[in-house]
């Protein structure tokens, strides 16, 4: 777990958010809580589209992007 932590802040500041979260989180509900693939699938994206639009429509804060963007 530490490692996934680890290995997300490294690339959060390189590929974003938009890429990031949903792979972190999709790696962790996969393989740490042995969820079914399809279930990893839509959860990480789901929760990814939700903290976007969050942060987006309601806060008005942008999110980190790709590296330039």
């Amino acid at each position: 777990m530490i490692g996934v932590a680890a290995a997300a802040a490294f690339a959060y500041t390189r590929l974003g958010f938009a890429i990031t979260i949903p792979l972190m989180l999709f790696f962790l509900v996969a393989v740490a809580e042995r969820r079914s693939l399809p279930w990893a699938l839509v959860f990480s994206l789901g929760v990814t589209a939700v903290t976007y639009a969050l942060f987006k429509l309601v806060l008005k804060t942008p999110l980190p992007g790709m590296a330039g963007y």
